[in-house]
């Protein structure tokens, strides 16, 4: 966002600023000499590396003229700053749930017609933000600004703008799921070379109709001629068809006499008559003097007569309105004709439906087109569904049916639906289900080689049979691949095995390293198919040591010791010992073997059956006791398992499997008290008791954290000083009871301040050996006055407790004591304590004070507060009591952070 103050503009009276643009600032002004409110865009003296760009910007705004953008009404320079007026014409500025779904659509073609305006004369825009989008008083949308405006390449730049402003709009106004169609129809529409689609432009009026143009009949025809002729076939022309005409259907006998209406001597044919003239018969007599003199014995219309009068005036009114019902039907039709193939399947049904209806093409006489427009019709949804039948046959061809079906229902959905495409859809499907089938009996295949593998990698049964393969070229490839690789894994195991036989032949000596730890020197003694026994140098007893325990490092290298020129021409080909040497878990973490990976179904069922498996040996190993083996056990299952398997329920069991080992280890390990050494750890039924103790200077800055405003530093390396406060960083709350002695001196005769504050963040308590906070100098009680400083226990907001009057409102603790005085550069032992038993504090072994009222819940941290004075600390130990539950999901935590992450 641009900066910067705004300069004084000749002419306008700056009334608040709005905000940063992509250039320049906007400001809200008065134009003096019109008075009238406008939007000053101005780019300040400090962005003048912007000007060129923010000209362009203005320049192209003047050439759009309002089309999508505020009118500029003046532009000029103020010293070295640029500024443009705009005409905000009462626009209102968009928030989310502003607009409507009618609004929202015409949002977005007042857009199109903006993008496809600046496309047409080469132009790219910027970043367009939201917040330069007006609805204007009149109906329409307008944007006050259009950003870093560049030279466009290709149209579809510009329809990918669009697009891509629209999606974002359309997210912060709350109105995306109302424009995503229009979105995606836009996205379809729009041709490959970045053609606009035309009737996008008519929709929005991106682009002015012509005034004079061909009219949509004789389009039609000249199109449907071509057509026609282009397919070789015409239809029949109107003069061959025959049926009943008007005059006909006049013809009846009158009194036994017959008598023709007959033509007019002005040659008028009967059906010249509007259905007006035909209502103009429908009387009861016949006036003589309107009859032909040479027609004698015409007598007035019987019954008969007059019904066939009426019958025909419904006809003539019914054909008006099936003309007017087509000619607004044709022009549908036609939209369809000219579109992008979108419902011609559904427009040749309609047509169809049409020419098996005799009245309608009856009414229509001889100007009706309905086949043409079939033909027409049939012949784009030919072209059409031709182009998705192509893609669906490359695609199996390619053996990818997955993409072939959604192809062809992408056509069905597009163009509506036909035996044409249904068809091929339906023999696609059929296909995909046995591929499907094929693809599973495939993987089984390739699961039970491995599997083999493993039992005897020595002798090998490589044959895979499924019926059903050879009518997928992919699948043949796959299965070609796999066992080619197989065989590459087991070649590489056959010739490091011949090596280390031969060591074992020779008595000899090999280096092998195992997981992290360094090389060691071991003679082989034994090999089989899981591994070997061996035995290091200088002991006795042999060891059994399997395949997976060897290094990377080590099989890296024992694979271009075993087979030089095979290490020559590809040095990574001993990673595919991992299938072999790792068992079931480096089929699933193997991510260079591809055509291991076997189809998720077949995967899933496998893993399920030995994920039980595993799960309840873990079980039988909780059943037991032995948590030593349980917790290597569950890290070889998190190890060996992809992590998405696990429920959240298995995940939390196994976390608690692997915790019970660490929780009868106490924090030994663990990190968690750098400097303390741990005194104390038992388990009651509800507690875990720990005892600490942090004998030296350096060990406690590793625990004891200082508060803001504090200070601390060592004094030689024995002993802290501290003036301010401290708390110690622990895991998990301290609960019930706790005990903490500090060993140390006090620096100052006035204001010792020696005070340890237990169950921080609860209800702290404040036991204080020499108490003096800055602001109170006395204590007073029932008429007794304490002078500070002196000892005391008191809750920490008790400081605050105002002196109370003789004989009324005791205090709600114990009136503190003045003795024994605290002496600088003496060492002092400070112990305080709180259970359910009540608290106490002691100086130099001695109990000074007791508090046996409180009953606050006994919960939370422990510190050190010297309200401002310096204190030594020499040493502390602590003994409190972790909640069990408490405890147990502080082990949760750290089992989760050890398997999953």
């Amino acid at each position: 966002m641009s900066g910067g103050s705004a300069p004084e503009i000749p002419g306008f009276q700056p009334l608040h600023i709005r905000g940063g643009g992509d250039l320049g600032i906007w400001i809200e002004a008065r134009q003096v000499r019109l008075d009238r409110k406008v939007l000053l865009k101005v780019l300040p003296a400090s962005e003048v590396h912007l000007e060129e760009e923010f000209s362009r910007e203005v320049r192209c705004m003047v050439e759009l003229d309002g089309t999508g953008v505020l009118r500029v009404i003046d532009e000029g320079r103020a010293g070295s700053a640029r500024y443009v007026a705009l005409d905000e014409a009462g626009g209102k500025r968009l928030s989310p749930g502003d607009l409507d779904e009618v609004e929202a659509r015409s949002l977005v073609l007042d857009m199109y017609r903006l993008f496809r305006k600046l496309s047409s004369e080469g132009w790219l825009p910027g970043q367009i933000p939201v917040e330069s989008i007006r609805s204007l008083p009149g109906g329409g949308f307008a944007v006050t600004e259009l950003g870093r405006i560049q030279k466009s390449s290709t149209s579809s730049d510009g329809q990918k703008k669009l697009i891509e402003s629209l999606r974002r709009w359309g997210r912060h106004l709350e109105i995306y799921d109302v424009i995503s169609p229009m979105i995606e129809e836009l996205r379809s529409a729009s041709g490959a070379d970045g053609r606009w689609p035309e009737y996008w432009d008519r929709a929005s009026g991106a682009v002015d109709s012509p005034a004079h143009k061909v009219g949509p009949f004789n389009y039609l025809l000249m199109s449907f001629i071509v057509l026609a002729l282009a397919l070789g076939v015409w239809w029949s022309s109107t003069s061959d068809m025959t049926r009943n005409t008007p005059e006909e259907e006049f013809s009846h006998s009158n009194s036994g006499s017959t008598g023709e209406i007959r033509e007019s001597e002005g040659g008028e044919d009967s059906r010249s008559k509007t259905p007006l003239d035909s209502q103009d018969l429908l009387v009861g007599e016949v006036d003589s003097r309107d009859l032909d003199p040479d027609i004698e014995g015409v007598q007035s219309t019987s019954e008969e007569e007059t019904l066939t009068l009426n019958t025909w005036s419904e006809q003539e009114k019914k054909r008006e309105l099936n003309l007017l019902r087509w000619l607004e039907q044709r022009s549908e039709f036609l939209e369809v004709l000219s579109g992008s193939g979108a419902g011609l399947a559904e427009a040749v049904q309609m047509l169809e439906e049409l020419e098996r209806d005799p009245e309608y093409l009856f009414s229509l006489e001889q100007d009706h087109e309905i086949h043409a427009l079939i033909m027409a019709l049939k012949y784009q949804y030919q072209l059409h569904a031709g182009e998705f039948l192509r893609g669906a046959r490359e695609y199996v061809a390619s053996d990818d049916h997955q993409q072939a079906t959604q192809l062809l229902r992408q056509g069905i959905a597009q163009l509506g639906s036909s035996d044409l495409l249904q068809e091929s859809l339906d023999q696609i499907e059929i296909l995909l289900e046995q591929k499907e089938e094929v693809s599973g009996l495939l993987d089984e295949g390739f699961l039970r080689v491995l599997r083999n593998c493993l039992a005897n990698p020595l002798n090998v049964d490589l044959t895979i049979s499924v019926r059903g393969i050879e009518n997928f070229s992919a699948l043949l490839q796959r299965r070609t691949d796999f066992l080619s690789e197989v065989e590459e894994v087991l070649h590489v195991h056959s010739k490091i095995v011949s090596m280390l036989s031969m060591l074992e032949s020779d008595r000899g000596y090999v280096s092998l390293g195992i997981g992290l730890e360094k090389s060691l020197e071991v003679r082989v003694d034994e090999l089989d198919s899981t591994g070997m026994r061996v035995t290091r140098r200088g002991r006795r007893d042999s060891e059994k040591l399997e395949w997976n325990q060897l290094s990377a490092e080590t099989r890296k290298r024992l694979f271009r010791d075993a087979d030089p020129d095979g290490f020559a021409g590809n040095p990574d080909r001993w990673q595919n010992l991992s299938v072999l040497w790792d068992g079931e878990s480096g089929w699933f973490s193997h991510p260079d073997l591809a055509s291991f990976q076997v189809i998720p179904e077949v995967l899933d069922r496998f893993v399920l059956r030995r994920k039980t498996e595993d799960l309840e040996k873990a079980q039988n190993l909780e059943a037991v006791g032995d948590r030593s083996s349980l917790q290597l056990w569950v890290s070889q299952m998190v190890e060996k398992f992809p992590v998405e398997i696990w429920s959240p329920e298995e995940k939390f069991q196994l976390e608690k499997w692997w915790s019970l080992q660490l929780g009868d280890r106490g924090l030994e390990n663990w990190d968690i008290f750098g400097g303390a050494e741990m005194t104390g750890w038992a388990k009651t039924d509800s507690f875990r008791e720990i005892e600490l103790s942090w004998s030296d200077g350096e060990k406690i800055l590793l625990d004891w954290i200082p508060g803001e405003e504090s200070q601390v530093r060592l004094l030689g390396k024995s002993e802290v000083v501290l003036s301010g406060s401290a708390r110690l960083k622990t895991p998990v709350e301290f609960v019930d009871a706790l005990e903490v002695s500090i060993v140390g001196a006090v620096m100052m005769r006035e204001r010792p301040n020696l005070n340890i504050v237990l169950w921080l963040d609860r209800t702290p308590l404040l036991f204080g050996a020499g108490i003096r906070p800055q602001g109170r100098s006395s204590f007073t009680s029932s008429g007794e006055t304490v002078l500070l400083p002196a000892h005391g226990i008191m809750p920490l907001e008790g400081l605050e407790i105002r002196d109370s009057k003789k004989g009324e409102d005791p205090l709600p603790f114990p009136l503190p004591v003045m003795s024994p005085r605290l002496n600088p550069g003496n060492v002092i032992q400070m112990v305080a304590s709180d259970s359910g038993e009540g608290a106490t504090l002691s100086l130099n072994g001695r109990e000074i004070l007791d508090y046996s009222a409180r009953k606050a819940e006994r919960s939370g941290g422990v510190g050190i507060e010297t309200f401002g004075s310096s204190v030594v600390i020499r040493s502390i130990s602590l003994k409190g009591r972790w909640d069990e539950a408490s405890w147990n999901q502080f082990l949760l935590k750290k089992a989760s952070s050890a398997l999953w992450m």
